[in-house]
């Protein structure tokens, strides 16, 4: 700025001055006394200079970016930042100057050239690209930017900014495979929870069911989602076979997460909703997340008739060491036996010994129990050949009722027959179905002594087998004598011979069905007989 004091007309001031380095035009404002002369190449170098530091700020600002940018003009580099050169694999971004675009495509030959710049104009200036370049050692970088067309020094220039996203493009590879691998090995897992004939469930460290499969849920009686949330334990782990509670921190689900190893168990029970039990086996593995127990993984298995078949591999190893037994021995018992029971008829066909009379028939009488059991034990190694007739079930059941009808009464024992209207024929010898039949109703009646009721069921049991329940409330039988249920000479009565449930095993066996016996102490006892039925036969009314 130049103050100079003039004195005279305004008029006659010149509108130009000559200072030194040549003529410039000049101001005049009169608001003082003196002229204040404000010449104008003085503005225009105040706005070069703001311009100057904006530029600057721009270019330090462009210089520090994290992305890469590139000014082209005839798609040759004219600017390139650090970022670009360090991409680009050059020493400076001035090495970069001068340089045509199409030398960082992945197609160098002339022939692609013309083709590979319009798509390059045409990708950059319409939005958001993502293409693939290689630096000057001839490395591949994916790269993701944007492009825009500016005035760049008074000429038409296009600004590409940029940045390498081979590392980001790799990991969101790698996250979309680790995802798909994810969802193929939960399609896979969800398809053996689903498909899995064991039992499989989860819980939390504090014992609470986190997932249950199909057939585990199944078994115990419940829907999967009846269980979630709930203690496996309260549900259906809280009883030992005999009824007695089983504590939580015994159980070996508990065990595994506390002491951190695989825990298995191969003789428990588990206990449906209707309160029934069935014998399993378990393992439970502790399940651990960053180092912490988060809870366990375990696998059940139902194994009814696993017990069934050692029972009856049990049974029939005792029957036939009993068979060798009698086979030696029924010989030699029944000789004796027949020559005693003659001589005591000929001692009561003697008058002399009339007196004695009531003596001989006790004797007679317990001879004859003598050879009933040689009988039974005969017919347990080599029993004759049984005749196989179509009969109704109901029926035979219905005789033998009857039958004990008296007995019945004399123990105060109402019997109750509740069977099906519509019923198959079955293929039987009704003399022996009769024996089986008579044995378990006379120790239900006698397993009452202060009386009460018996149920006799009969219903079908899929579509080819019948099933005959006698259920009675009586004193039960306890949990340690129920495994020796059936062996030979095991009686739980003081006048028993411990060879009528043994018998009658064997009778249902020769008939292809199955004998069972379930009881708790105190509650009472459940025989469930099943047979199979007559395949070309018609369900008959009763």
């Amino acid at each position: 700025m130049i103050v100079i004091l003039l004195f005279g007309v305004l008029d006659s001031l010149p509108k130009r001055l000559q200072l030194e380095g040549g003529w410039h035009e000049y101001v005049l404002d009169m608001s003082v006394a003196a002229v204040l002369l404000v010449p104008l190449w003085y503005v225009g170098r105040w706005q070069a200079n703001r311009l100057a530091v904006s530029v600057k700020q721009y270019r330090d600002l462009v210089e520090s970016s994290p992305y890469c940018t590139l000014v082209l003009i005839d798609d040759r580099i004219v600017f390139a930042n650090q970022e670009a050169a360090q991409l680009l694999q050059a020493h400076s971004p001035e090495e970069l100057l001068g340089r045509g675009i199409w030398e960082f495509s992945v197609r160098k030959r002339e022939a692609a050239a013309d083709e590979c710049l319009a798509a390059f104009r045409q990708a950059w200036i319409s939005g958001k690209v993502e293409s693939v370049i290689v630096d000057l050692q001839g490395v591949l970088h994916d790269i993701s930017g944007r492009g825009s067309w500016i005035d760049w020094q008074g000429q038409r220039a296009m600004l590409s900014v940029f940045q390498d996203v081979t590392v980001t493009k790799s990991l969101v590879e790698d996250r979309r495979r680790a995802r798909e691998e994810i969802e193929r090995l939960s399609l896979h897992n969800d398809l053996i929870l689903q498909t899995a004939s064991d039992g499989i469930f989860g819980v939390d460290f504090e014992g609470r069911m986190i997932f249950i499969n199909p057939a585990g849920a199944r078994m115990l009686g419940y829907e999967p989602s009846e269980l979630i949330g709930l203690y496996s334990h309260e549900m259906f782990h809280h009883s030992n076979a005999n009824g007695d509670p089983c504590s939580s921190k015994e159980s070996r689900i508990q065990i595994s997460m506390r002491e951190l190893r695989i825990e298995s168990k191969s003789d428990e029970v588990f206990w449906r909703k209707d309160d029934t039990s069935f014998p399993v086996e378990y393992s439970s593995v502790p399940v651990l997340w960053q180092g912490t127990v988060a809870g366990a993984i375990v696998t059940f298995r139902d194994i009814t008739e696993r017990k069934n078949t050692e029972e009856l591999m049990r049974r029939s190893d005792t029957l036939s060491v009993v068979g060798q037994l009698a086979a030696g021995i029924a010989h030699e018992i029944r000789n004796p036996l027949t020559t005693l029971r003659g001589l005591l008829q000929l001692l009561l066909a003697d008058e002399t010994t009339k007196s004695k009379a009531p003596y001989y028939e006790v004797m007679l009488s317990e001879l004859d129990r003598i050879n009933f059991i040689v009988g039974e034990l005969m017919m347990l190694v080599k029993p004759r050949a049984l005749s196989f007739e179509q009969q109704d079930v109901r029926v035979i059941l219905q005789k033998v009722v009857f039958l004990l009808k008296a007995q019945a009464n004399l123990h105060n024992v109402d019997l109750r027959m509740e069977f099906d209207e519509q019923m198959p024929l079955v293929t039987c010898e009704e003399s022996k179905l009769k024996q089986v039949f008579i044995n378990v109703l006379k120790n239900a009646i006698e397993a009452m002594p202060h009386g009460g009721e018996i149920v006799i069921g009969v219903q079908m049991l899929g579509e080819d087998e019948v099933r005959v329940t006698v259920q009675d409330h009586g004193v039960g039988i306890p949990e340690i004598q129920l495994s020796k249920i059936g062996q030979p000479f095991h009686t739980t009565k003081e006048s028993g011979t411990g060879l009528g449930l043994t018998v009658s095993w064997k009778i249902i066996e020769d008939h292809r069905g199955t004998f069972r016996i379930h009881s708790r102490e105190g509650v009472g006892t459940t025989v469930e007989i099943t047979l199979p039925v007559l395949q070309t036969a018609q369900d008959v009314a009763l």
